[in-house]
Parts: structure tokens; sequence; C-alpha cells
């Protein structure tokens, strides 16, 4: 090419690249280096863009130099263009290709490089991510100034190599994970993979490679290996079996603790393989409930839980409680059960004991229930006869001793029977068998009938028996009038018998809505270690009071229990030597008024034609008897079977059936009767049930057989009677309005000797008349020798002829001495001599006043008298006389004067008997006995016409 022409405006020609010879991106450039020469004296090149002919743009490559004269003045250029875009062309397909891979490169999530397989391990390529993660630029492992192999942790260094060469010997690649040291000195796990490549001949040339970093995910896992490691510690610190069963056939086990090797002899990996199944270790009885329960757990995706036995290796089966959840998927399909096993079998064979010691437990109050029930019909079955026949013997010509040999079995009879009253109270309210009722009743006339039942005790004992009713305390109340009565008899009781010296309070008031009842003595007090002890059955204040004041040691325990039973409190304050005071809180209803009670009296009823069936000849023979005396005419039957046969026979009024009976029952004679009542059309005969069991299911027995009425054995004549009344529907007279002829003994008894009761029981006038001399004369000197005894301070052979005497005075119906000789026993038994003596004394005079009673000739009641028959010294003034000393008896008063006034003109009348049995009852303080004696004095003496006002 030939030299361009220089002048002194620059370059021209073609090596200067004149105007349009060069695109405007390259002119500059161009320009400033040949420029850049000329100054310097230097040759230049350029590579730069020439406009072709055809309107293209060709890359040339212009090596020159300047010329200069001798002056070294420039002249010219000299220089040389040569084609290059060819070689551009290919250069810049290169540089597209390297941007291409270096963007490609960038934009993968890890490193790529390309590594010589030379010993120094030449890195040819290595892409800027590796400064992210060691933080070393690509360049230094370029130059060689950093190697991957020296930042590779020491202990990653020689398996990596060790891989590596084994990749590349057999052709093959390598997968590693090692740990990369980061710039600031701490290692980044990382993942390796390469492959090599090989020339013709099979050498390798160099390994391409990607490395990626893993630290995030290595954390994630060392996490996870964490929480694995903690969760596997928490399964195996597990008291049982952890598992995930797939919900396929056969239930294969994704996971199972080792636990399960504990439970079943079998190690884990045994249920893992597949080798054995839960399913197949559960009890054959159990399975067939585990499957459905399960598989009903899985479809309404609820968790089961159930209790099955599992087979250990050596054959032995334990229990287990097993609980699980089905988890699904997002088409609700179950995918897996994770479940938990725990053993039990500890705790199911305690409560198997549990059970079955409650099972045992169950049949031993149901034996105790069936014992008591028992007892009670077998114990009162006979005592039904015991008192019957001895009463009826009573009744008969006796000699002295048979007469008071019989008394004794009475009236040990009758303690025995409270006993036993006693016993099955407690057992029935340990059972939670008593029903309490809900009736209105006066609460103010209950506490002033207990009091008055233990005031002639009191008085006997010198003390004062006071109740105190608060006026803002209503009269009325619901409740349970009986259980309270029983109660309040019991505290009252206990009182009076511990109480020496001093007085026994009763007060009652509101307190917040609640009944407060308080019984306070000045008694012997209690210990404060033994208050506690009281309320516990057969238990006393201290050993000796059994001996000393005798009783069972039931009256409290019982008295707390229906307390309780009323949703009330009973408890104790009590100091030793001072006294008790008993607390008593009801939260009783109010209630409407009510008309008194009165007491239950023997009705004449109308001559029956009753069918008796009891299993005991005795208790036909008494039922017989008594109902015979009655006038009545009794058909007795063995049975149940005997009895169908004589009620198909003949008609009866009533049926008075025993309800156990061997064989055929009562129950189920009565079940028979009704059925012939139904298929003959008849008209149902009234039943009454004759038990001695004091169970309430008995008496619901009997009412769902259709029974009518119900009698407790021992049989009381005058509740029998009510009770036959009642299921004829004959209406039976009010008592306030009866009269002496509509009954048919005389509740107005003397103290001194109760002639209706007693000719009632011995037969006749004359029989009782006799055997009251006799008697007397056998005792007269009874009083004096226990006068004696207490002398010499034998207070136990005092307190045995009074007990005797006691017992004697009852069966000849001697009242008042039976009272005195009560009060006496008492006294003896508390220990103290000189109340002692004042008993003592009144039991001599009650001795006396039944032998004035007795020589005054009246062996038989006196006959009612009308005006025209009054003795000739009688008066009509004994009208005032008598009302006078009825009203102050009823107020429970005195009136001294009209009481003088009255015993003179009896004198006079020669009627000093009537005086002395009155007068022993006031002073004895029975102002209930002297009203029935003043109205008994009112009917007799009194004008016909006339009847003493209540």
């Amino acid at each position: 090419m030939g030299a361009d022409r220089l002048d002194g405006n620059g370059i021209s020609g073609p090596a200067g690249g004149g105007a349009g010879a060069h695109p405007p991106d390259d002119r500059e450039e161009v320009q400033a280096n040949v420029r850049s020469a000329r100054v310097a004296g230097t040759s230049y090149e350029n590579e730069y863009r020439m406009l072709h002919r055809d309107g293209s743009f060709r890359w040339v490559l212009s090596h020159g130099r300047v010329v200069h004269d001798d002056s070294g003045t420039p002249q010219w250029f000299d220089g040389l263009l040569i084609d290059i875009t060819a070689r551009k062309l290919a250069e810049q397909a290169l540089n597209a290709s390297r941007q291409q891979m270096h963007t490609m490169t960038q934009n993968i999530p890890g490193i790529v490089f390309r590594a010589l397989t030379n010993e120094s391990r030449t890195m040819s390529y290595m892409s800027e991510a590796i400064e992210s993660v060691v933080g070393w630029p690509a360049e230094a492992f370029l130059s060689g100034s950093k190697t991957l192999l020296e930042q590779t942790h020491p202990d990653d260094k020689a398996d990596n190599l060790q891989k590596a060469y084994l990749s590349i010997a057999e052709h093959g690649g390598y997968d590693i994970e090692y740990r990369l040291q980061h710039r600031d000195g701490h290692y980044v796990w990382v993942w390796g993979r390469g492959i090599t490549t090989y020339d013709a001949q099979g050498k390798p040339l160099w390994v391409d490679g990607i490395i990626m970093d893993i630290s995030k995910r290595k954390m994630v896992e060392s996490a996870l290996d964490a929480s694995q490691a903690q969760i596997t510690s928490l399964v195996r610190s597990l008291p049982g079996i952890a598992l995930r069963a797939i919900i396929k056939d056969n239930w294969p086990m994704q996971f199972i603790s080792d636990a399960v090797e504990a439970f079943t002899g079998y190690p884990a990996a045994a249920f893992i393989h597949g080798d054995l199944n839960i399913a197949t270790l559960v009890h054959p009885d159990d399975l067939s409930m585990l499957l459905p329960t399960v598989a009903q757990a899985v479809a309404n995706r609820t968790t089961y839980s159930i209790e099955y036995r599992l087979r250990y290796r050596d054959g032995s089966y334990r229990w287990v409680w097993g609980r699980g959840t089905a988890s699904y998927d997002a088409q609700g399909k179950a995918l897996w059960i994770d479940a938990f096993i725990l053993d039990i079998h500890e705790r199911h064979a305690m409560e198997s004991e549990l059970r079955e010691a409650h099972r045992i437990a169950e049949i031993a109050v149901q034996s105790k229930t069936s014992f008591l029930a028992n007892m009670s019909h077998e114990i009162r079955t006979p005592m039904n006869a015991i008192i019957g026949f001895t009463e009826l013997l009573l009744g008969t010509d006796l000699g002295q001793l048979q007469r008071r040999h019989m008394a004794t079995v009475r009236q040990c009879a009758r303690s025995l029977l409270g006993l036993l009253n006693n016993i099955l109270d407690t057992a029935k309210l340990e059972k939670g068998a008593v029903e309490l009722e809900h009736a209105d009743f006066s609460l103010k006339a209950l506490i002033t009938e207990a009091a008055d039942t233990q005031r002639l005790t009191a008085v006997s004992k010198g003390l004062e028996l006071e109740v105190h009713y608060a006026s803002t305390l209503p009269e009325f109340f619901k409740g349970d009038a009986m259980r309270v009565r029983q109660v309040l008899n019991n505290l009252l009781g206990n009182a009076v018998k511990f109480t020496h010296v001093g007085s026994v309070h009763v007060t009652a008031q509101l307190d917040w809505g609640v009944v407060l009842i308080a019984v306070t003595d000045t008694g012997i007090g209690i210990a404060d270690d033994r208050i506690d002890k009281i309320f516990d059955p057969f238990s006393h204040a201290d050993a000796s009071m059994g001996r000393r004041f005798g009783g069972t040691g039931l009256g409290t325990t019982i008295a707390r229990q229906l307390v309780e039973l009323m949703d009330g409190q009973l408890h104790v304050e009590s100091t030793l030597g001072v006294g008790s005071t008993f607390h008593l809180r009801l939260p009783l209803q109010p209630g409407q008024a009510v008309e008194p009670v009165h007491e239950m009296l023997l009705y004449e009823l109308p001559g029956l034609r009753i069918l008796a069936v009891d299993d005991m000849p005795q208790n036909l023979e008494l039922l017989s008897l008594s109902l015979g005396h009655a006038g009545h005419r009794v058909t007795t039957a063995t049975g149940g079977v005997e009895a169908m046969q004589a009620f198909q026979k003949q008609t009866f009024d009533v049926v008075l059936m025993d309800v156990q009976m061997p064989g055929v029952d009562g129950l189920e004679a009565t079940r028979r009767i009704r059925q012939l009542e139904l298929t003959r059309k008849l008209r149902p005969t009234p039943i009454v049930a004759l038990t001695a069991s004091v169970m309430s299911e008995e008496r619901c027995a009997t009412q769902a057989v259709g029974m009518d009425g119900f009698a407790s054995k021992p049989i009381d004549l005058s509740q029998l009677i009510a009770e036959i009344a009642r299921v004829m529907g004959i209406k039976l007279p009010d008592t306030e309005g009866t009269t002496a002829q509509t009954i048919r003994h005389d509740q107005s008894a003397a103290p001194a000797i109760d002639w209706e009761r007693g000719i009632e029981l011995w037969g006749s006038g004359a029989t009782l008349g006799k055997t009251i001399r006799q008697f007397l004369d056998d005792n007269h000197s009874v009083p004096a020798q226990i006068d004696s005894l207490l002398e010499r301070q034998d207070l136990e052979g005092a307190r045995y002829l009074a007990h005797r005497m006691r017992g004697a005075a009852g069966n000849l119906c001697l009242q008042t001495l039976m009272h005195s000789s009560h009060v006496l026993e008492e006294t003896l038994l508390s220990g103290y001599s000189e109340q002692a003596r004042l008993a003592q004394k009144d039991v001599a005079a009650a001795m006396h006043a039944v032998d004035l009673a007795l020589n005054d000739g009246h062996t038989e009641p006196a006959p009612l008298h009308t005006a025209s028959a009054w003795p000739p010294a009688v008066s009509p003034q004994w009208h005032h006389m008598l009302r006078t000393m009825l009203n102050a008896t009823q107020h429970n008063a005195l009136d001294e004067g009209t009481q003088e006034q009255l015993a003179q003109a009896l004198h006079n009348a020669g009627l000093g008997h009537r005086m002395a049995e009155l007068e022993s009852a006031l002073m004895a303080f029975e102002f209930d006995t002297a009203q029935q004696l003043l109205e008994t004095l009112f009917l007799e003496l009194a004008p016909h016409s006339e009847e003493p006002t209540p």
C-alpha cells in the first residue's frame, strides 16, 4: 500500500483515515494514536473499521511509522494496512460465547470451574461465585495463589482426593460433600460434582465441575439430626412404644421404638423389616375389638383409645393401652397412623384386684344387709312369740317364782329388741336405706315432749330441766319429725344420764335461717382426746362408760348419721368435769300448722274372718289367741301353698301374710291370690304383710306384688288392729272425742296400779291382786335392804335389787314403783350414793302407795259412776276442785291449797287410796299421769252430764 502524504493539517489519505473513512466511534482513537506516534517519533498500530465501497465496514490493522527529514521534521508516514475482518468476527463470536458462558455461570446457584489434570491442578476457569463462598476472588484460584485443595478441611482432603482419583481412573464422575475454609477462618459446607474430559488416547485433559454452598441445608440437617436425636431420646425414655404404621395390608411399620422389645421380647428391626406385625401379637379375643375400633377412628378422623393384650415372646400376655391418630393427604386419603402403646399390666392387675375387692366388698355389704335382714327376721320372729306368749302367760295363774321368771324374760326380750333396732338403724344409715319423711310438724311440741320424756328421771336426780324456745322461732316446720325426735331423745337422754348435779337446758332458736337446737348440761363432760370418738359406733367418752352407765355406744352415732341425712350438722363442745353442749343445726323448711298427734289406742273392730299365714307355729298361735280374744275368727296356714288352699275354700275379710317363708313365700302367695281374684273376677281381699325385716326394699317388694298394708314383728296388737282398719277402710274414732266405753283399754292408767293393763295381761283383777299381794309380801323388806347396802357402799348390790324391783313392778303394771326403781338403778349406775338415798325413799313411798291401793279392796277397775251412784260424802262442789286441779296439771303446776281440800274430801269419802296415787304422781312431777288420774276421778265422781275440760 502506498505511503500517505502528510501536511501541516494532519494526516491525509488512507493512512490518515480521512473523513468518512472510519466510523465515528473509531476515528478519535485512531487519530489520537497516530498523533501520539508522530510526536514521539515512534511507530503506531491501530485496529479500526473502514467503510467499504459496498457500504459495509471492514476491520483493518494499520501499522506505520513517521518519516523525518535531516532536520527532524516529520515528512510522511510509511505504513501497512491488513484486512482483519475475519479475525475480528471470530473474536466477536468467541467473546459472545464467553459472555454467554459467563452469564450462565454467574446465574448458576453455585461455583463453576475447570481444572486441568496436571500435577498442580491448575484452574483454567473459576466463576466469580467462589468469592461468595470462601471470600477469595476467582482470580486468586486462576493465578494459582489459592487452590481448592488447600482450602479443604483437613478431615475431608483424603476422602476428596480418593474419590477424585477414582472417578478419573474409572472415567466416571464424582459426587462429594466437604468443607471449604472461608477467608475469615470458618468452614462452609459445600457439595461438589465433577466430570473428566479425555483426549483421543484416553488421557485426562481437565475436570469440569460445580460446587454449591449447602451450609443452610447442613444447618437444617444438623437441626433435624439434633431434633431427631432429641425425639429419639424422648422416645427411648417414654414408658411405652411409639410407632408409625402405614395404612395398608398387614400395617407395615415405618417406625417403631426400641421399647417394643421390652413389651414383646422382639427387637424393633423385626417389625421394621416386616418379619413381625403388632396385630399378630394381639390376643385373639381382643383383636376382633381392636381392628374395628381403629378402622372407625380412621374413618371418622378421630383418635382411638383402647386396652388390649399383647403376647410376649414366651407366650404370656400383658395388658397394654393403645392410643393413635391417622394422618391424611390432600385428598383425604389416610396415609399412616401414629400411635403410642403403654404397658398397663400392673395397673390392670391392680384394677382387677380393686374390682375384685370392690366386688367382694359389695358382696360383703350385700351379705351384711342380707345378714341383718335375716337376723332381723330370725330374731324378731321368735321374739314375737317370746314377748307375745310371755304376755299371755303373765295373764294366767302362775306361781311366784314362775311369774318373776316370766317378767324377766319379757323385760330382757324388750331390751334385746331395743338393741336390735339400734344396730339395724346403724346398718340402714350406712347403706343409705333410711328414707326421710317430709311432713308438717310442731317443733315446739316435739322439743317439749322430748324434754317431758326425761323430766321424771331429771327430777328424781334433783336436776333442773328447762326448755327455752325463742319467740322468733316459728313453731311449725317441714321434715321428718320422728327422726328429729329420735335425735333429741338421744341427746337429752345422755345429758340427763351423765349429769348428777345441776341442770339440763334445751334452747331452740333461728340462726341465719337454720334451726339451732342446743342441749347443754352440767354433767361429767368429755376429755378433749375423746370428743371425736363419741360419734364412732360402740364408743364411749371413756372405756368405763359402758360399765358405769350402760348403753351400746350407738346412740350418738345414729344421731349424727340422721342429722347428716337431713343435711344438718351435729357437733359437741365439752369440758371435762364441767359439762357439755351438743349443737344441732337443721335446715328445716317452714311448715303449716298441724293438729297434735295422739297416742294409738286399741279399738274394737267388728268380728272379722282373718287368714293368718306364718311358717312359725308359735306366731300363728299368738295371733290366734290375741285376735281371738278380740272377737275375730282366725284361720291359720303354715305356708304359701296352704294359704292358697284355704283362700280357695272360703272367704276372708283380711289376710295377714308372713313375707319370708320356705317354699312358696308370702310374695309369691300374694301374686297367686291376686291372679286367682283376677281370674274369678273377685273383689281384692286386703292383705297385710307381716315381717321381721326392717329394710325398705322388703316394704317396696310387698307393695309391688299387691299387698295393701305392712306390720312389723314383734307384733304390736294396737298397731296391727289400726293397720287392719286402714286397709279395710274402717274409720277409727277420733281420740279427742273418744269416751271410755269405745276403748278396749283405758289409757288413764293409775301410777300405783294400772288395773286396766294388769287385767289385760293377767286375765282377771283377782289374779292380779293376789299376785301383787304376794309380791309385796316377798319384797316388803327390799327398801330396807337397799338402805343397808347403801350404808355399806355396796352400790352394785343395791342396783341389782333395784333392777329386780323395776322388772317385777313392770310385769305387775305398778307404774310408779317401776319408774322410781328405774331412777334408783340409773342413779346407782352413776355412782352417786347420796342421790341414791333420795331415790330409795321414792321406791319405799311407791311400794307404800301400792299397798294402800291394794288394801282399799279395789282389785278391779272401779265402774263408771253416775250422779245417783255417788258416795254419800261426795258433794257437787267437787266440780270446782277437780277443774282447778286439772287446769294446774295441764300447765305443769301445783295448787297446794286445792290439793289439800281434795285430799280431805277424798279421805272423808273413803277414797284415800285414790288421793295417795294422785299425790305420788304430783310428787314425782308426772303431770300427765296426774292429769289422767284427775280425768278418771272426774268421770267417776262428777255428775254424768259433766265432762272434764281438756
